[in-house]
């Protein structure tokens, strides 16, 4: 679960990168 808690954090990360 951590594994994909990691790759759901950098998702999160990347869009609200995008976003601004």
């Amino acid at each position: 679960m951590k594994e994909y808690n990691i790759e759901f954090n950098h998702a999160i990360v990347y869009v609200s990168n995008s976003k601004v």
